[in-house]
């Protein structure tokens, strides 16, 4: 009865509701497969935002997972669904046999992948629409990642270097916009996304400067102290690099300089050495380039705390409708975090040398500087002569400037500081 009352009934909401109730009810195990169709083509007839997965698609969803829909009809349903309808699709709730298709149907429409452009943010592949679908499956979730574009591609040879530069730059800038938006929707899906990401090197600085620095509000509390934890040890390697630097701007040889701190060396994994070797060639020995790096340390602090941690030791500037956005980790939890950072700024300050006269200056080193006094639990009187230092030679440097060009000062609010 129930059956032959929808096959009369109009359109509409009424019989949407009487077929969800059949197909999730006495027709769970065996429907009609014109009533799957039916239900299917009542989604569809809607039109689709485009480049948007707010369509719910609930009965289209609950009909492809029925026992009873072909798998021919299964297929050639979601060929012709919009990427938004397919991610609508895509989510958790589907069942086995539609999850798998639309896996399917992801990577058939994703067979050719190219290098991430700005281009793709304005009109995106299939798998960045998928994901901005939340409450993804998580096998339709992983399929997506492996979709997306590739990351920005590297010079070819051929290619003029100044325009590959200008190209790159803006590659690479949509880049992190795209992964941006991907933590932003998968907020559930962080630490798999982070797992990931282990294994496509050209993703996981993004992912986690992200996690760290862009969302840490939507960050489970346990990832966001792994993720900082992760990013610190990085500061160790640039300390490394400094000294080693500076040993050779002071006078030893590159093989000199490697016996001195063979220790540090051993100590470091195969990745830091590498990483180390790199500035010890001989082309890395030029004056500019050892400028650069007897101040890596210091400007490892001074980006992390202007960029990566900005948001973990100013928490009140990550506001959302001009309110403090509520966070996932504890108050507790991010001024601890905010303290390993400024004993992290208390070794920069040891290792922080003035500039000569004649380099341009600007107040940088007050930011880190700043996040050192607020969040270390006690500063001592070593502490504070040293920060002197740093505060002195940028009031010099300002001063300089000023007289230099003719004009005052624009940083009186970091001078107030």
């Amino acid at each position: 009865m129930a059956v032959e009352a929808i096959r009369a009934a109009p359109p509409g909401t009424d019989r949407d509701g009487l077929a969800m109730s059949l197909l999730t009810g006495p027709l769970a195990k065996s429907a009609p497969e014109w009533l799957l169709a039916m239900a299917v083509e009542s989604d569809l007839s809607r039109e689709p935002r485009p480049h948007t997965t707010s369509e719910r698609m609930d009965l289209t969803r609950v009909a492809l997972s029925h026992q009873a829909c072909p798998e021919a009809y299964r297929a050639q349903v979601l060929q012709k669904c919009p990427e938004a309808r397919l991610g609508a699709l895509g989510r958790r709730e589907g069942g086995a046999a539609l999850i798998h298709a639309v896996v399917a149907e992801l990577r058939r429409r994703s067979t050719s992948r190219l290098p991430i452009a700005p281009e793709l943010l304005k009109v995106p592949t299939p798998a960045q629409v998928v994901l901005g679908e939340h409450g993804l499956h998580e096998d339709v979730f992983v399929a997506a990642l492996d979709c997306l574009p590739l990351g920005p591609d590297k010079l070819d040879g051929e290619e003029d270097v100044d325009a590959w530069m200008e190209r790159h730059r803006a590659a690479s800038d949509a880049w992190e916009s795209m992964w941006d938006g991907v933590l932003r929707v998968q907020t559930e899906h962080h630490r798999r996304l982070l797992e990931w990401s282990a294994t496509h090197p050209a993703a996981e600085r993004v992912v986690r400067e992200h996690l760290l620095g862009s969302i840490p509000w939507h960050v489970e509390p346990a990832l966001l102290e792994e993720v900082a934890a992760h990013n610190l040890k990085s500061f160790e390697r640039a300390v490394l690099v400094t000294r080693i630097s500076r040993s050779c701007r002071d006078g030893l040889t590159p093989t000199q300089a490697r016996e001195r701190y063979a220790d540090a060396l051993a100590a470091a994994s195969q990745d830091e050495r590498d990483y180390v070797e790199r500035f010890l060639d001989e082309e890395m020995q030029s004056e500019s380039i050892q400028t650069v790096l007897c101040r890596l340390a210091v400007d490892w602090v001074e980006r992390a705390g202007s960029q990566t941690w900005r948001f973990l030791l100013n928490p009140g500037e990550a506001r959302r409708y001009g309110r403090p956005r509520e966070r996932l980790a504890s108050q507790e939890l991010v001024a601890a975090l905010a303290t390993r950072f400024a004993t992290i700024c208390l070794s920069a300050l040891n290792l922080w040398e003035p500039e000569p006269a004649s380099r341009y200056r600007v107040v940088r080193d007050l930011g880190w500087l700043h996040a050192l006094l607020v969040h270390l639990p006690e500063v001592t009187e070593e502490t504070r002569q040293r920060a002197r230092l740093v505060v002195e030679d940028t009031r010099r440097s300002l001063a300089t400037r000023s007289s230099a060009y003719g004009y005052p000062s624009n940083h009186s609010a970091w001078e107030e500081n």
